[in-house]
């Protein structure tokens, strides 16, 4: 199952990409799905990340979270890749790997591309049944954390959505 969606920002490429690679922990200042998101400091620093990962805990269920590690980073071209597993989630899926790529469209404009993918082994049997509405409920995920990024970024503030979530920790 691969996943891709993309967005453009009114914002120079530079300022998105300090939000996604270099503040890559803070993902709970604007986006909605995430109450809280905590540095991961034990494990292998990829070459030049700013950090291992972040443990964010799922909003609209307390408890549940992505363990987020960098598994490539590299700054010149705005570009990380970083595994997902999910811990407590219930369902199916046991976590996926994610490469955002961050593209300059000029002086003032930018393009986030959100790719996801996941291997058989992390969907199980359950998963191959459920797979149509897995994919329905991740992209469309996906497409609300970049109209979320969107607005962080161009207008320094939290989408509404994210005024509006829960919060946890």
């Amino acid at each position: 199952m691969k996943i891709e969606r993309k967005i453009e920002i009114a914002s120079p490429a530079a300022e998105v990409w300090k939000v996604l690679g270099d503040d890559f922990v803070s993902v709970d200042e604007w986006m909605a799905g995430v109450g809280n998101s905590v540095e991961i400091t034990d494990g292998h620093r990829v070459q030049n990340a700013p950090t291992i990962g972040r443990m964010a805990e799922i909003a609209i269920n307390p408890g549940t979270f992505m363990d987020e590690k960098i598994t490539a980073y590299n700054s010149d071209d705005m570009s990380l890749t970083m595994n997902t597993t999910l811990i407590n989630v219930k369902g199916p899926l046991k976590g996926y790997d994610t490469k955002i790529k961050v593209r300059s469209l000029g002086d003032k404009k930018s393009e986030v591309i959100w790719s996801s993918w996941m291997s058989k082994g992390s969907i199980g049997l359950l998963g191959y049944l459920l797979y149509f509405p897995i994919k329905k409920g991740l992209s469309d995920g996906y497409f609300r954390g970049l109209e979320e990024l969107k607005h962080f970024v161009e207008t320094g503030e939290p989408h509404e959505r994210k005024l509006a979530a829960p919060h946890c920790g």
